[in-house]
């Protein structure tokens, strides 16, 4: 377990990319201010935060059963929009 939450764990989600993504805490907010800072969208969002790595995977995973699930059921014009 992290002592320090900016050693702790997210998982992102971006939707464009339809990918996750896992690292810290501090890594998250360092990438996410020099985004702002040039005034790029911020495309990953927190779905999860862990307190090691190994959780953080098996959330990560968890979550993309869900989706693989929920997007088998969407009708097929939905799906191209989703990209």
């Amino acid at each position: 377990m992290a002592d320090n939450v900016k050693e702790m764990f997210v998982v992102e989600w971006s939707a464009k990319q339809n990918a996750f993504q896992i690292r810290t805490v501090g890594e998250m907010l360092e990438s996410n201010l020099r985004t702002a800072l040039h005034g790029y969208e911020i495309e990953y969002v927190v779905v999860a935060i862990a307190g090691a790595f190994s959780e953080a995977k098996r959330i990560a995973e968890a979550i993309e059963a869900k989706l693989k699930v929920k997007l088998s059921n969407l009708p097929t014009h939905e799906l191209d929009s989703i990209d």
